[in-house]
Formats: C-alpha cells, structure tokens, sequence
C-alpha cells in the first residue's frame, strides 16, 4: 500500500507541475486565467509531494510539514482562476494579501511552538478558506450569468455549465478530504493509507481532467468583455422611452436580427442609433425584460411559426432552433418550454396530430 501510495503521490504532483509549465508557456487571450489555474496545479502539486515523505528520511519528512501552510494560497488561485474567466476587471491584490499574511502566521507558529507540527486552529482555517472561497466562486458565476442576460442573445449554457462543474467536482472531491480529517481527529477505526490514496487518485483525475479540457477546450472559457457588462442607469424620458420601444420592435420586425445567434445589446443598439444604456433601460424597465430573455421571446415566435407551416415535417426540431438562432438544442428547449409552455416536440404534436 505505501508504494502504490507514494508513486501515486509522485505521479499526480508530476503531471500537476507539466500541465502547470505548459499552461504557463501558453498564450492568447486566457493568458491571465491560466496563470492563475498553473499556480493553483502547482501549489495541489506541492501538496502532493507529502506522499513521498512515507519513503523519506525522518529529517527530511519532518522537513515536507512546512509545505503545508503554502494550502492556504490554494483556494485563492482557484478563485483568480474562476474570477478572471467571468469579471476581468475584479481586484485579487487583497486575496493573496490576507493568505500570505495567514502563512506567516502559520509559519511562525510552527518554527516556535508546535515544532513543525501543522497546528489544529491553522486546519480548521484552512477548511473554512475552503468552502468560503467555493461560495465566491459561486457568487461570481452567478453575476456572470446576470451580466449575460443583460448584454448577450447567447447563453453560453456550455461555458457556464463547465464553470459549475468544477465547482461542484471541487466541492465533493474536498468531502472525502474532510471525511479523513475528522477520522484522523476522532480516531475513527479506518485505514488512513487507504483514504490518502483515495484522496490521492481523485485529484489526479479531477486536476488533469479540469486542465486537459481548459487546453482541447478553450472555447468553454470565453471571458465577459468589460464593455460587455450591465450599462448604467439611462436618463431618457418616458415619451423618448417609448419612442425607442417603437423603433425596437419595428426593426426587429423588419430586420430580424434576433436570428443572429451571437446578437450582443452593443451591436443592436448601434444599428438603431442609440446609445447602449438607454436600449438596456427601455428593455429592463419599460419592456420589463432582459436582453436575452427579449431575444429569445422573438426566436420562439419565429420557431413556433416555423413549425405552423412545417406541416409534413421536413425539418427537424434542431433544424429550426439553428433557423430561429439558437446556437445548441439545449437552450432552444429550455428557451420553448419558457415561453411558449411547452416543449417544441409538444407543441408540434399539438399542430400536426396527424
């Protein structure tokens, strides 16, 4: 079991410190966030590296036990890896401020009093980093995704679903992490070889999954462009807001831009001549809707009148998402089912009963 677990051990911090090297090495426009995202692999590889110390010597084991308060900058490149994909724009300074400032405390406490023992109080801290920072994380998609309906006609359901999942995965691979702790500090009769490996084998599999996918996959991490965000509060009056409601609809009518599949609020208040604050505040307050929830009502309505004249069927469902511009048949069901209360394959059921 110890050599199985140690190679495990050596194998996982490896491949966190090659995949950390070459997402270091890369470039473009995910530049920032996979710094941060190789800082977070090396540091989970540095933790890692403990396994190792069962092999060691005893003074240079002994030695490995000050690696773990480097656990406490863990969680916040995890966040500058979640924030930096959504809000750019977001200051970190002081996240890593306060972890540095919790390492030396920890460092110090170590080197004087416990003798190169990790504390008890320093453990309990470190879990409660933990799932505080899972908690901003979530907080930041959930703006993201606010950001989104105010500014985009797309979704990005892709993007956001991969973004939930890491910290979904993260959340339950760090259960079984807990679940050793408490066993360690109530004794509980388990083998804790066995938990360190099961430990062990997880984040090898999380780690080089989560970072294989961000290099084959990089669309799944398209960053909200500054400009992108929620505009402020528009100054027009009542009479010039319903004069822009006016020339929204008969534009769409006539146009019918919301068949572009990536329609921004940007691009359509350019072609109307308005200002992108204003069109944001006739929508969220006059019309009493978002961006894209606007959009999508124009996109079901031309779906629904495509199935109307689709009487023998020659398109499929996935045909007249694409036609109406929807751009994944998975929002273009959620999108039916919103606004027409039913899903697309019943409502066509319901025209076409023969």
């Amino acid at each position: 079991m110890t050599e199985f677990l140690v190679s495990t051990g050596a194998m996982s911090a490896l491949m966190c410190l090659l995949l950390a090297v070459f997402l270091l090495g890369s470039s473009g426009r995910l530049t920032r966030s996979n710094r941060y995202l190789a800082g977070f692999l090396i540091l989970t590889g540095i933790d890692l590296v403990g396994l190792v110390g069962l092999i060691l010597p005893v003074s240079v084991a002994d030695g490995l036990a000050y690696r773990v308060p480097l656990a406490f900058f863990q969680m916040p490149f995890f966040y500058a890896y979640i924030v930096t994909v959504c809000l750019p724009g977001r200051q970190l300074k002081p996240h890593f401020a306060v972890a540095l400032a919790v390492w030396a405390v920890v460092m110090m406490d170590m080197i004087l009093r416990t003798g190169g023992w990790f504390p008890f109080w320093a453990e309990v801290a470190l879990q409660v980093q933990f799932y505080g920072y899972l908690a901003l994380s979530a907080l930041a998609l959930v703006r993201f995704q606010r950001a989104l309906k105010q500014s985009r006609s797309a979704s990005q359901s892709m993007q956001l679903r991969w973004l939930w999942s890491v910290i979904a995965v993260s959340f339950a691979a760090h259960a079984l992490v807990l679940v050793r702790l408490i066993a360690v500090w109530q004794a509980w009769p388990v083998s804790w070889s066995a938990l360190q490996l099961a430990n062990g084998l997880l984040a090898l599999g999380i780690l080089c999954g989560l970072t294989l996918t961000a290099l084959l996959r990089p669309d799944l991490f398209q960053a909200l462009d500054p400009e992108d965000a929620a505009p402020p509060r528009s100054t027009l009056r009542p009479d010039a807001q319903e004069i822009l409601a006016k020339r929204l609809r008969q534009y769409l009518a006539t146009h019918r831009p919301y068949l572009e599949p990536e329609l921004t609020l940007k691009a359509l208040a350019r072609r109307l001549g308005a200002g992108e604050r204003d069109l944001s505040h006739v929508l969220n307050h006059h019309l009493g809707q978002h961006f894209f929830d606007f959009i999508n009502a124009a996109r079901i309505a031309h779906a629904m009148q495509l199935i109307r004249e689709d009487g023998a069927r020659l398109k499929t469902l996935i045909d007249i998402a694409y036609a109406s511009g929807f751009n994944s048949k998975s929002s273009f069901n959620t999108a039916f089912k919103k606004h027409a209360g039913q899903t697309p394959s019943a409502f066509r059921s319901s025209q076409n009963p023969d």
